[in-house]
């Protein structure tokens, strides 16, 4: 007989921990893409065409890309929560009373 032994408190909790770190990821690339739309007109930390087709380019290309890999993450971490959910009920359904 195969035995399984499965931490679903461990699953929900390195859940959280993804959810955590993708909040932080989030905020740290949209801070990010705030200095880039600031910078060629408000912080003029660089001006001229070049900054603006940089921002255009960037905000074309990767910012979409970047928002997409932290919705993945965290529909991650949701499924990984709800996998813990759904193993606890399912022991608790074949549980010898």
């Amino acid at each position: 007989m195969t035995n399984l032994e499965i931490n679903t408190d461990q699953m929900r909790k390195r859940s959280q921990e993804l959810v955590d770190l993708i909040n932080v990821y989030s905020n740290l690339v949209q801070g990010l893409y705030i200095r880039f739309d600031n910078m060629p007109g408000n912080t003029e930390e660089w001006i001229g065409q070049a900054s603006s087709n940089f921002v255009k380019t960037i905000n074309k290309n990767d910012r979409p890309q970047l928002n997409e890999l932290s919705k993945n993450l965290l529909e991650y971490a949701n499924s990984l929560n709800n996998l813990a959910d759904r193993i606890d009920a399912e022991v608790g359904r074949n549980k010898i009373q």
